[in-house]
């Protein structure tokens, strides 16, 4: 049961760091719009390690076997997120 809620935690920190839309945020902050790709891809990029150790740590601390998350490549993840925006975008101009 824990291990299902620390997943669903897991899973929404990283739909959030992941989320394409940020405009509002990057609007309130002041952030040009060329400064969104550095925003998604570094700020993730430097606190994924942190919360992948604290993770790690915490399932062996339950007795449990560590649960060790993947590395993840979040220029990739940033890329294709842009992709699938460019396609979408195309779409809804076409109907």
């Amino acid at each position: 049961m824990a291990l299902a809620l620390l997943g669903r935690a897991i899973y929404e920190v990283g739909n959030k760091i992941n989320n394409p839309d940020l405009s509002e945020v990057s609007v309130c902050l002041g952030l040009h719009p060329r400064d969104l790709r550095i925003v998604h891809i570094n700020c993730a990029s430097i606190i994924f390690p942190f919360i992948r150790e604290s993770v790690a740590d915490l399932t062996r601390r339950s007795g449990l076997t560590p649960l060790i998350l993947d590395p993840v490549n979040f220029v990739a993840l940033y890329e294709s997120s842009k992709e699938k925006e460019k396609k979408f975008n195309k779409k809804s101009e076409n109907n």
